[in-house]
């Protein structure tokens, strides 16, 4: 799964380096389309403002995401890198993974932030989710992990990935 944005205002320029990176991608580990699933963003739109009128109210969104069985949200309309868990203590909590600089120009994100984009691993059964985050540093430069997730077991060691834990949900 691939989720936007994947261009600003729509930008045709855009949609053609994303459609070049998403080609390589399937290449590369021989996926077909019917294993990619593509989740467009606000960003993908030409007139994004309806997007951002639908959002002002967004009070109640994470009891309504809870109240229908959501545990995973991807975002990327900030353009910054961040996890987080809502409710940890409550069997309903929802996990929150962002990484939007993929597509976002130097402009729209802070100088030291690199263009970053994540590989979401599902395991079979559906127990656990390996989140690997990827940058590329420079412009035209080679894709490498993103070692700054502290590690499970040793908090001073920064490896490229996470894992959230579903176990909970399969009792």
């Amino acid at each position: 799964m691939v989720s936007g944005d994947f261009t600003d205002k729509g930008c045709p320029e855009g949609f053609a380096k994303a459609y070049e990176f998403l080609s390589g991608l399937t290449q590369r580990f021989a996926l077909s389309a019917e294993r990619c699933i593509l989740v467009p963003g606000n960003h993908d739109l030409a007139e994004p403002l309806d997007a951002y009128a639908r959002r002002k109210d967004s009070n109640g969104l994470r009891d309504q995401l809870q109240n229908n069985g959501v545990n995973l949200v991807l975002h990327g309309d900030t353009h910054e890198i961040r996890r987080d868990l809502y409710e940890y203590w409550d069997p309903r909590r929802v996990h929150v993974v962002g990484s939007g600089s993929f597509g976002a120009h130097a402009a729209d994100r802070a100088e030291a932030v690199s263009r970053l984009y994540d590989v979401l691993e599902i395991a079979r059964d559906f127990s656990s989710i390996r989140v690997r985050t990827r940058e590329q540093r420079k412009p035209d430069s080679n894709w490498q992990g993103w070692h700054e997730w502290p590690d499970a077991k040793d908090k001073t060691i920064r490896v490229p990935y996470y894992d959230i834990d579903l176990s909970h949900l399969q009792q």
